[in-house]
């Protein structure tokens, strides 16, 4: 997966510039899990005042986050994760982006004011690992942090994890949050380049001293290939589209996959639909058939209608069988 640590660590501090100081207008759960947050950002210093649209997704597919200026439909009836960040982050002020160094995590701080006036802090925490990604709503606890990762209590996820399901830990309101295994932050594709080109080090100090490159590598049919805040070794030669912001760089990429999945799932849609009408006329043809056979005896099953018509009277009930002339004498139909 290219959203590796790198790329988190530039989207995180990107955010942090754009959207410290701002205030939550509006969140929105537009799917199952993926969130909107819109952030209205005071002037401060040359920074001039902004609205932006934060997009947090933990699908498997594309655990992502970053500014957009696209808005998406939402459910008519909030779901109940939305209805509690509402609850608790509406109105409160983003205080920091940070990532947690060396792992695919994020956490957004906020300044919140509860309904006695009393403010106090809650995170937004993004595990951005895959099929095992999440996003937490924590109320911080006074204790020591450890390497980055907030202690507290979990209020809710995206995600609901019962124990049973996960020996490590439970991802259920109420209980503390516990980090995830240590992972690797790299990618297989930033893990191969370290085998051609710089040492994780040079990478490092680059990240250390913001120098990032936002970057869409194309193959040899303009198609998007790869992504990274680094131009890299291993795609040397390769066609590049550089971006002025790693928000643009990551909508462009998930836009487009996103536009590829849609094609794909259409055409899937159609596919099924298809094959559903094709075996529907199928069965017709088949009974079409059968009533077809029927047909070819039509007339003598209906001379054989008229005699019992004719005869009714002579019937016994009670009989299995009657033996009846028919009309010109020359069969007898039983």
């Amino acid at each position: 997966m290219p959203l590796d640590y790198f790329v988190i660590d530039a989207a995180a501090k990107e955010l942090h510039r754009r959207l410290q100081g701002g205030r939550v207008e509006k969140i929105y759960q537009p799917e199952r899990e993926e969130l909107l947050l819109l952030v209205n950002v005071p002037p401060s210093g040359a920074r001039p005042p902004a609205r932006h649209n934060l997009r947090l997704s933990a699908g498997s597919g594309q655990p992502l986050l970053y500014i957009t200026e696209k808005r998406s439909g939402n459910p008519q009836n909030p779901p109940g994760f939305c209805m509690l960040l509402r609850k608790h982050l509406m109105g409160g002020r983003v205080l920091s982006v940070t990532p947690v160094r060396g792992e695919r995590v994020v956490r957004l701080d906020f300044l919140v004011t509860g309904e006695l006036g009393i403010p106090s802090r809650r995170i937004l925490l993004l595990e951005l690992m895959g099929k095992h990604s999440n996003i937490f709503l924590i109320e911080p606890a006074e204790s020591a942090e450890e390497e980055g990762y907030p202690a507290g209590r979990i209020q809710g996820a995206i995600k609901l994890v019962a124990a049973e399901l996960n020996r490590y830990r439970t991802t259920l309101p109420g209980f503390p949050y516990i980090p995830p295994p240590p992972g690797k932050g790299v990618s297989p594709v930033m893990a191969e380049e370290l085998t051609v080109g710089p040492a994780l080090a040079h990478y490092e100090g680059l990240a250390d001293r913001d120098i990032f490159t936002p970057l869409i590598f194309l193959d040899d049919q303009d198609k998007m290939k790869d992504f990274h805040v680094f131009p890299l070794k291993v795609y040397e030669g390769m066609a590049t589209r550089a971006f002025p912001t790693v928000s643009e760089m990551l909508e462009t990429w998930y836009e487009g996959k996103a536009a590829g999945n849609r094609i794909q799932q259409k055409s899937a849609d159609l596919t099924k639909a298809l094959k559903h009408r094709i075996d529907k006329l199928y069965l017709k043809k088949q009974r079409l058939r059968e009533d077809l056979l029927h047909a070819e005896k039509a007339e003598e099953y209906k001379d054989q209608a008229d005699l019992i018509t004719a005869n009714i009277y002579r019937l016994r009930k009670g009989e299995a069988v009657a033996a009846l002339t028919t009309f010109d004498d020359t069969a007898t139909l039983q």
